[in-house]
């Protein structure tokens, strides 16, 4: 009986050693304290859903203004960025008629608004393709200029 009761005891001390420890998606308690505080002030009255961590990058959901939006800050705990879905008939118009001029036919109508800390602009991610090429991600700032394509 006494043999029985120790190896069950070593078994659930084990299970509780080998679940417990080593959780790389634990958050770093010093950020998760800075970081609800930051969302805040960048973006006042919004409500936290949830917090995690990836990859060395801590992301943050909220919902701002009725729109669902990930705030991304560094391991440091600044600000990188923050994106949110919006319909293709809510962009820009200039995005738009950039994409109608350079040919592109849009092929997602939900697309991304991407704001960074590295500019003032929003990019916008929109998947579209050429006659009958390949689609591509399309990111285009707020102005109508292209930043870049991605196959």
């Amino acid at each position: 009986m006494t043999t029985i009761f120790f190896r069950s005891t070593l078994a659930i001390a084990g299970f509780l050693f080998f679940t417990s420890c080593n959780n790389d998606d634990a958050p770093n308690f010093s950020l998760t304290d800075k970081i609800p505080a930051t969302v805040l002030e960048i973006y006042p009255n919004a409500h936290i859903v949830d917090l995690e961590q990836d990859k060395g990058y801590t992301e943050v959901d909220i919902i701002y203004n009725q729109k669902e939006m990930e705030v991304t800050f560094n391991g440091a705990g600044e600000w990188v960025a923050t994106n949110w879905d919006l319909p293709y008939n809510q962009l820009p118009q200039q995005v738009s008629e950039t994409l109608k001029t350079a040919g592109y036919i849009v092929t997602d109508y939900e697309c991304k608004a991407i704001k960074t800390c590295k500019s003032e602009l929003t990019v916008y991610e929109v998947e579209a393709r050429k006659g009958q090429g390949h689609e591509q991600d399309i990111y285009i700032y707020e102005t109508g200029k292209i930043l870049y394509k991605e196959f």
